[in-house]
Parts: C-alpha cells; sequence; structure tokens
C-alpha cells in the first residue's frame, strides 16, 4: 500500500477496461487520480468506488478526438490537484474496433487496408494518434513543471503481430510504440516513457466473445499461462511503472500478455498414413 503516495495520476479511457483498473488500484496506492473519459455517468461511478475504498479521484470528462478537451483535461487536473506526476495514455476507441462496445464484431468499422474507408480510418487513428500527441503535448509540460514524472502508454500486441481486420488500430499502437523511446529521450533525465504491450484481457468488450465455448478455448490456446489477463494485471504493472521503484526503467516495450508474443500456436497435422 502507498506506493503511489503524494502522486497525481491522469489514466485516459479510464471509465472501463483496463483504465478502470489501471486508477483504481493507483487509488489503492495512495495517488490522487483524474479519472477521464466521455460518458460522466461512468466516469463518476469510477469515481465513486475509488473513494469508497479510502482513495482520492475526481472526474475530468475528456474526449481525445478533440484537441481543446485534451488541453482543458491537462489544465484541471493541476486545477484540482496542485501537480501531474503520472500520465497514462489508455484510451482508444473500442467501439470501432471490437464493435460498439458489444463485443460484436460485424458492427466494428476498422479493417483491412483495402477494405476500411478513410473515414473510418480516421474514426479509429483520430483519438488513438492524434489524441496521443494531444496528451503528450499538453502532458508533458505539466510532469515537467512537478519537476519531471512518468508516462505509461498502454500498446498492443496487434502492434507487433499480424491481427486480421484491425489495421487502423494496429497502426494507432504501433505509433504507439514508436514514440515511446523518442519521447523517453527527448525529455530526459526527469521524464520517463515506457509502453506496456498487453494481450488479452478479460474486459468488457472480450466478454461477449469469451462467451462463445469455441472462441473462448481458441484466445485460451495463444497464451502459455493458464488463463487470459485480468485487468488488475495490467494496473499491476502500470502500478510498478508509476513508482519510484522503475526509476531506472525508461524507453522500454514491456509486454504484459500472458507471453502471446512469444507463442505461435501450429496445428496438428495428422501423419500420411
Amino acid at each position: 500500500m502507498n506506493r503511489l503516495q503524494n502522486k497525481v495520476a491522469l489514466v485516459t479511457g479510464s471509465t472501463r477496461g483496463l483504465g478502470r483498473a489501471i486508477a483504481t488500484l493507483f487509488g489503492e496506492e495512495g495517488a490522487k487520480v483524474a479519472v477521464t473519459g466521455r460518458t460522466v455517468e461512468d466516469g463518476r461511478k469510477v469515481v465513486a468506488s475509488i473513494r469508497h475504498a479510502g482513495g482520492t479521484a475526481e472526474f475530468i470528462r475528456l474526449d481525445q478526438a478533440d484537441e481543446q478537451s485534451v488541453k482543458d483535461a491537462m489544465e484541471q487536473v493541476v486545477s484540482l490537484f496542485g501537480k501531474l506526476n503520472v500520465l497514462v495514455n489508455n484510451a482508444a476507441p473500442t467501439e470501432f474496433i471490437t464493435g460498439s462496445g458489444t463485443g460484436n464484431l460485424a458492427d466494428k468499422v476498422d479493417d483491412i487496408v483495402t477494405e476500411i474507408s478513410t473515414e473510418n480510418w480516421r474514426k479509429v487513428t483520430l483519438p488513438s494518434i492524434d489524441g496521443l500527441f494531444w496528451c503528450l503535448k499538453y502532458g508533458i509540460p505539466k510532469l515537467q513543471a512537478a519537476g519531471g514524472g512518468s508516462i505509461i502508454n498502454i500498446s498492443s500486441t496487434a502492434s507487433i503481430r499480424s491481427t486480421r481486420g484491425m489495421d487502423a488500430y494496429t497502426a494507432s499502437k504501433g505509433a504507439m510504440n514508436a514514440l515511446t523511446a523518442s519521447v523517453a529521450s527527448n525529455y530526459r533525465p526527469t521524464i520517463r516513457c515506457n509502453t506496456l504491450v498487453a494481450g488479452l484481457f478479460a474486459t468488457e468488450g472480450l466478454a461477449p466473445l469469451l462467451a462463445d465455448p469455441v472462441l473462448d478455448a481458441a484466445f485460451k490456446n495463444v497464451v502459455l499461462t493458464p488463463r487470459i489477463g485480468d485487468p488488475r494485471d495490467i494496473a499491476y504493472a502500470a502500478t510498478f511503472l508509476a513508482s519510484d521503484e522503475s526509476a531506472y526503467i525508461t524507453g522500454q516495450l514491456i509486454p504484459v500478455d500472458g507471453g502471446i508474443g512469444t507463442y505461435m500456436p501450429i496445428p496438428k497435422v495428422e501423419a500420411a498414413k
């Protein structure tokens, strides 16, 4: 407990999924947490949960597809808490990638490059690439004003191995990976920047797919651990990177994926008779 005492953290996309787990654990570890997202009601529920557990949190509405919204959020966190020490770039437009927040792949707009429209490409990349840029552009000066801090990006194994039908998302997370070392280098020595490369996690968006026994078995077949990830798994890694325990770690891509990035299942082939 209290590994993040006296730190102020802003977690983008923290009204659900991995972001909510990160914000919740940060609160448990003593940080003052800015919960952000587009849905006010969901954000207030997360804040209430953190406060109920004894933590400190406030909700700030942040839409990563809107530059002014990002800029205002960075100003607001400092207004509320006096500083910013930890910036977690987690938000992604999952409704366009996995389908309307329902996990129904038929509802998604992301696709392979020859099939996705320019409009749909921008729906995914505007908040994911431009939004990341704006978070860094307006967040880094706040970290600098506090004497430095930690930037934690949440990427995906889709950025390093092919995932059919997710080319806009793949490009977005690839850009995040590429910026990691650049930011770490350009803003050293007081600001650290690392990226957690996330694998399969049992979030709301994936839940409908996991309910299908065939898909559930397929997902479990590509991880080397006994289960797919729980959102707390990524939260533990983020907490380490937010804490002073990771002071000597920067510019790194760190897999939190159950080994999926190192393993390619090979189908069994019946021997010829």
